[in-house]
């Protein structure tokens, strides 16, 4: 699947009920920048990555239907979202998992052996 996010020019994402956003950083590690609704998922993917990579609006119409057309007339724009959005996709790496993770046993090692719980 990679490659035919990497093909688009923008990933457009209107579901309410996506709860994890894995979608979105799919399409994002493959450098398509996104537009999402405000919804689960897609707002804690914009969140985890301090809102770049795309744009995540209100759920009107008329504001998702204008963020995707200025997008894809706004090439430049486009492309730096793109760039954008491959790095935001590093939060959610398999390297940056594993860091996250053995973070998360060192701080229950640190506390186990202080003797706090």
């Amino acid at each position: 699947m990679p490659h035919y996010a990497a093909a688009a020019d923008l990933f457009v994402f209107p579901s309410l009920t996506d709860t994890q956003g894995l979608v979105l950083v799919e399409a994002m590690a493959a450098g398509t920048p996104v537009v999402a609704v405000e919804a689960p998922g897609a707002v804690d993917v914009f969140r985890e990555g301090g809102g770049r990579g795309g744009s995540l609006v209100p759920h009107r119409e008329e504001a998702f239907s204008g963020a995707v057309l200025e997008l894809l007339v706004d090439a430049p724009r486009r492309l730096a979202l793109g760039g954008e959005a491959a790095d935001v996709a590093q939060r959610y790496s398999v390297p940056a998992a594993i860091e996250a993770l053995v973070a998360v046993y060192a701080a229950a090692v640190e506390r186990g052996s202080s003797g706090k719980s």
